[in-house]
């Protein structure tokens, strides 16, 4: 990546985009709203689902004022196998050496089931996401990042087990910024 050019982290919810800030010690961007910077980092919490996403990351990418050569999206997925812990870290769209690889699947609405299917993710923005920012930065550095947040069954995690379970994540991905 050019040096000149900064890391695009996009977080859909506000206790995602807090982990995130507190670990990596962002400074709110007085003009932008949900917009978060330091050490050559945008963060940008943009919202859920394709509409907000695409909205969020289209006012950022065409803005001259950022430069962006990589894009990471963090954030909680439900996980279709209930052997898989709460809290744990994948990389969906590439194989790395110590972040373990679960396909990922983005739906419109909260997904609650998963009878006979094989261990996948389930989010609402990542897809949206990749397709905003394929257009400004390189495939190769693009990476979706998701923790487990439930098994699809209802039972949904506090902002503050989000953003707690967000902030344990960081110090394994920070390397890929």
């Amino acid at each position: 990546m050019d040096t000149d050019k900064l890391t695009l982290i996009y977080a859909a919810l506000k206790s995602e985009a807090q982990g995130v800030i507190e670990k990596l010690r962002l400074r709110k961007n007085p003009t932008y709203d949900g917009v978060s910077e330091g050490a050559g980092i945008v963060l940008l919490r943009g919202g859920v689902g394709e509409a907000a996403t695409k909205r969020a990351l289209e006012s950022i990418l065409k803005s001259r004022r950022w430069s962006i050569g990589r894009a990471v999206n963090i954030g909680i997925a439900g996980c279709s196998d209930r052997s898989v812990p709460v809290g744990s870290l994948f990389c969906c769209n590439r194989r790395l050496p110590e972040i373990a690889y679960m396909p990922l699947r983005s739906v419109a609405a909260p997904r609650s089931s998963h009878e006979g299917e094989e261990a996948t993710l389930y989010d609402m923005e990542a897809e949206h996401f990749t397709k905003a920012v394929r257009p400004f930065v390189p495939e190769d550095e693009i990476y979706l990042f998701k923790v487990v947040s439930d098994h699809l069954d209802g039972f949904d995690l506090s902002r503050d087990e989000v953003k707690n379970i967000i902030a344990k994540s960081v110090e394994r991905w920070r390397k890929y910024l």
